[in-house]
This record gives structure tokens, C-alpha cells and sequence, in this order.
């Protein structure tokens, strides 16, 4: 059987364009000022742009000399090569979308994107894909950030290859805050803590922490205890490969249902770690947007039986008190 690949790029660059409200941050900014230094679109993209003068505000022709002020609604033209991933129907929830962004509740047990040209495995980028074809969304799918196969919950998209360059920068900037909820292994002495040590792979996929490794930071604090199992709080201040889960092993907490990094255990399905909560920086409004996804119903039962109760938001902590 002949196997298909499952994403390639297009040799034609396809232009469309998008509308942009100016906010007040960048009042009394000249058209180029706000592309460079403003927004920090990246130097191909203003080159672009001011070579091609293609620019409308409020309907009309602008130059990139030209003051704009809050309130203002740009046209920009958007000219990309696209990466086209082949549409396949999966099944996600759309938590938040825009026409610059989109937030995606991954279900456990889906890779975000095919590994290589010909891997077979049908992942949530092409899910992404065709969600976009049903929608009539001709636009190109981006994700900022990705989880691990087993690992549910909130992952961003950027729409337009100018939303990727600003949330790209956002994320190395460290201005996304990404929250998880886990269960985990065992009975934590110390209910609240950080966790400072370089990671690098050990073992084939798995990571541990090494002397040369790379930096890696994991905050964390206990929601609930019971005899055997915790629930716990994460937050990452760095974004390594398996990061929560290589960091919770090594406090000997390893996050119940990962086989790669704890003990087999039948009681559990899948994999109990979930992104509960995605903060971000909209790239264009600024406004800081919050997003959550309902924890999963392995995850509730799982809680449930081992004597939490209910998962409520309300249990969880504001990133600024982990």
C-alpha cells in the first residue's frame, strides 16, 4: 500500500491579507515604526512589505512614513510559502479563535505533527488542517508550542506568518505561561518548591537530568494529597523536551500512567498530565488572553477514585503564587 505524505510545501507563494486594529500602545507610530519596532515583524517580512507599498488604512493607500493612530484599521497584505499538512478529521475542542489565533484542546494520544515527511501517524496538525478546509479558511497551520503524544489540554496556533513571528518571540521571551495539572506518584514532603536542573537525553526518547544538560526550571506546588497519589500544580519557566515529566521523576513523584518515566500501572488509561491553562499576549490587541481546558474524563475519574473529589478551576493557583 502506497503511503502518503502527510505534509509538504507548495512551490507558489500565496498572498491573502488581514485587518488589524490599532490599539493604543502604538498611537502617533509611523507605519514602518510599528512594523519594525512595534510589532517586531521579523526583516524579510518588513522588507516586504515596504517594497511592495501594498498597505490600506481605513480602506485607503498608506505609506510607511505615515503616522497611524488608535482606532485605525490596517490592511495588510500577508505573502507566504505555504507548509500544507493534509486534511484528516480528528476530534478537538476550539477553546479561543480569532482571525490571528486559535487555541486547540489536544486530546491525549495525538501527536501535534508528523515526526517526518512519510510518517503514516495521523496527527492534530492535520486535524488543524482540515478543521480549516471545512471552515473555509484557505490560511496555513502554525502551532507556537507543542505537548507530548499523551499529554492533553491547551496548545496555540497562529494563523498568518505574521502572528507566528510575534507569538514565537513571545514564547522565548517567556510572556506565554503554560499551567499543568498532574497526578502524581508517592506523597510530596515539600508541598511547594522549584525544581532547577539541566536536562538531556539518557536513554533513546528519555530525558534526565545530566551535569551538561540544558537549563531547565519547573515551579510546583500540591493541590491535594491522599495516601498514595498527589495532585499537583506545574508551571514551566523553560519549555525542554518531557520537561514536566522528566523533572517530576527525579523528585521521585514520576507522573502516574507515563511508562517511559515511572512504573507500568494498569489503573490508569492514559497519561495524567494536562494543560490546564494557556496565557498569552494577543500579537496584535496586546491584550493578555487566558485560556483553560476542561480536564479530561480520565483524568476526573482517576481523581475521583483515589479520593480528590471533583477537579474544579477554582483549585488552581494564579501562576504569580506557585
Amino acid at each position: 500500500m502506497e503511503i502518503l505524505p502527510l505534509f509538504f510545501y507548495k512551490a507558489e507563494v500565496f498572498m491573502r491579507k488581514i485587518h488589524v486594529t490599532i490599539p493604543n500602545n502604538f498611537h502617533h507610530m509611523q507605519l514602518g515604526h510599528l512594523f519594525q519596532n512595534g510589532l517586531r515583524l521579523s526583516k524579510k517580512q518588513v522588507h516586504l512589505l515596504r517594497m511592495t507599498q501594498s498597505c490600506k488604512r481605513n480602506g485607503s493607500p498608506i505609506l510607511f512614513t505615515d503616522q497611524i493612530c488608535a482606532g485605525d484599521v490596517l490592511e495588510i497584505p500577508v505573502f507566504e510559502k505555504e507548509k500544507y499538512y493534509d486534511p484528516k478529521m480528528k476530534n478537538f475542542s476550539i477553546l479561543y479563535e480569532d482571525d490571528h489565533v486559535l487555541v486547540i484542546d489536544k486530546p491525549s494520544g495525538l501527536k501535534v505533527h508528523p515526526n517526518e515527511r512519510m510518517d503514516a501517524a495521523l496527527t492534530l496538525c492535520n486535524g488543524v488542517a482540515d478543521y480549516l478546509q471545512r471552515t473555509n479558511q484557505v490560511i496555513d497551520v502554525r502551532y507556537i508550542h507543542r505537548l507530548d503524544e499523551h499529554t492533553s489540554g491547551t496548545i496555540l496556533f497562529a494563523k498568518h506568518a505574521y502572528a507566528h513571528t510575534i507569538l514565537d518571540r513571545h514564547l522565548s521571551e517567556r510572556k506565554i505561561k503554560r499551567t499543568y495539572i498532574a497526578l502524581c506518584k508517592g506523597v510530596f514532603t515539600q508541598k511547594r518548591g522549584t525544581i532547577r536542573a539541566p536536562l538531556g537525553k539518557v536513554n533513546g526518547k528519555k530525558q534526565g537530568v545530566v551535569k551538561n544538560g540544558l537549563h531547565a526550571i519547573t515551579h510546583y506546588r500540591v493541590l491535594k494529597q491522599g495516601h498514595l497519589l498527589s495532585l499537583v500544580q506545574f508551571e514551566l519557566e523553560t519549555g525542554r523536551t518531557h520537561q514536566i515529566r522528566a523533572h517530576a521523576a527525579y523528585l521521585g513523584h514520576p507522573i502516574c500512567g507515563d511508562d517511559l518515566y515511572g512504573d507500568r500501572d494498569d489503573r490508569f488509561t492514559t497519561q495524567m498530565l494536562h494543560a490546564f491553562r494557556l496565557t498569552f499576549f494577543h500579537p496584535f490587541s496586546l491584550a493578555r488572553q487566558t485560556v483553560e481546558a476542561a480536564f479530561p474524563k480520565a483524568m476526573v475519574v482517576a481523581a475521583g477514585t483515589n479520593g480528590f473529589g471533583a477537579l474544579k478551576s477554582g483549585d488552581i493557583y494564579d501562576e504569580k503564587n506557585i
